[in-house]
């Protein structure tokens, strides 16, 4: 499939989730910086809604009911943990607006260069993997949110019914407000105001991973042409007109290696700190949402245990997916970083003069430090990190089912 698209409209359809989702927020980095105010009042009108909607009830309420570790549980896992993650990769985007936005600018301009139709074939299958993941993020964050409906409407179904004036309603999140809420019309409101909180500040964590994603396999893409370039030109000296030509040619292929290099820098450093709050937030998440899962399936009661059990898998699947894609995407470009270096190895370097073959040493000495995205500057994301974290959370899970036992 030869597509030619210039640089704005394949940004455009490839990131269309993530830039619909970032710019609802007021976060999405736009090239062409139109618009600054609007962004900024979405932004403030966006953040301060999820945070007096979700955030700030749902840690009154946690310290209302310090001590009671089966609610403590259940709100940690469904709300306060993700959301307060949520907004710190609001503010994150924000404050690294102007970095991003030259990360889509080098994504534009690698459209806009005249490049053969391997290229762009490499180019629209990474376009195309990082949409698949946008879209993928985005589906299953919204479908975990729309997941907790049919729970609520299960547990208050009775009490509409009856018209019981004297009952309690169970609210869309575990949360306190300071007023009366317990009653109709006033609880379907608050009910409605939580779920508007609660799908902002899914669009904010899902957008952001979705906008992470198209980076990561764009960049990805990049160094897999470099790589064919570099095969290319050694592999077929005799398409060269002279030493002075294949010289101009490898400096420019070490100048894009260069450049894919910092932007991955870039990246790293936008995300870094994100990445380490989300972390920790996923090794205590994975085990508290386990732990839910467990009281759900064994408690006396089992009036909603459908709903509650569908809810708990659901927004497990989502976030244990979440994480993985991270992992997956930064071992990716790690993995990438080598292979470049490899085929300096694995080209005809035989054929080049003595001069010439210093220059792939110096390409293969680059490649024994590979880029790497970190979290928090501490450790370097990858699929053994992963791993890493859901035995630390079984580790967890075991403990919190052991204090349970002995309350």
């Amino acid at each position: 499939m030869n597509i030619k698209m210039d640089g704005k409209s394949a940004l455009d359809y490839f990131s269309t989730f993530s830039r619909a989702s970032l710019g609802m927020l007021g976060v999405w980095p736009e090239p062409t910086r139109k618009n600054e105010n609007l962004s900024k009042f979405l932004f403030i009108i966006t953040f301060t809604f999820t945070f007096l909607s979700a955030v700030l009830p749902q840690a009154i309420r946690l310290i209302q009911i310090w001590g009671n570790l089966d609610l403590i549980s259940q709100i940690l896992s469904t709300a306060e943990l993700p959301f307060t993650v949520a907004l710190i990769k609001m503010i994150v985007l924000l404050y690294n607006k102007e970095k991003m936005s030259n990360l889509l600018l080098s994504f534009i301009n690698n459209w806009n260069k005249t490049i053969n139709c391997q290229h762009l074939n490499i180019m629209l299958k990474a376009g195309k993997s990082g949409r698949k993941i946008s879209f993928l993020c985005i589906f299953m964050g919204l479908l975990t949110v729309h997941a907790r409906i049919p729970q609520i409407l299960f547990l208050n179904f009775d009490i509409w019914r009856r018209n019981d004036v004297d009952a309690n309603f169970t609210l869309y999140i575990e949360a306190y407000f300071p007023y009366d809420w317990n009653y109709s019309p006033v609880f379907e409101i608050t009910c409605f105001i939580q779920y508007v909180g609660t799908f902002l500040a899914t669009v904010a964590y899902t957008g952001t991973d979705g906008f992470f994603s198209q980076i990561a396999y764009h960049l990805s893409g990049q160094y897999h042409i470099l790589r064919l370039r570099l095969l290319d030109l050694v592999n077929k000296t005799e398409n060269i007109k002279s030493w002075i030509e294949f010289d101009n040619q490898l400096n420019g292929i070490i100048q894009n290696h260069e450049h894919i290099n910092r932007c991955i820098q870039i990246l790293e450093s936008t995300f870094n700190f994100m990445f380490v709050v989300q972390l920790l937030a996923c090794s205590l998440q994975f085990c508290v949402q386990g732990y839910v899962l467990i009281l759900y399936t064994t408690r006396e009661s089992t009036k909603s245990v459908l709903f509650d059990v569908s809810f708990i898998v659901t927004y497990l699947i989502y976030q244990i997916g979440n994480f993985y894609i991270y992992c997956y995407l930064a071992e990716m470009l790690q993995s990438e970083s080598l292979k470049f270096a490899q085929s300096a190895y694995n080209c005809q370097w035989y054929k080049l003069p003595p001069k010439k073959v210093k220059f792939l040493l110096f390409i293969m000495q680059r490649g024994r430090k590979p880029v790497a995205i970190t979290a928090g500057k501490f450790c370097v994301l990858n699929l053994a990190l992963f791993g890493r974290i859901l035995r630390t959370s079984l580790g967890y899970l075991s403990v919190l089912i052991t204090m349970n036992k002995r309350t």
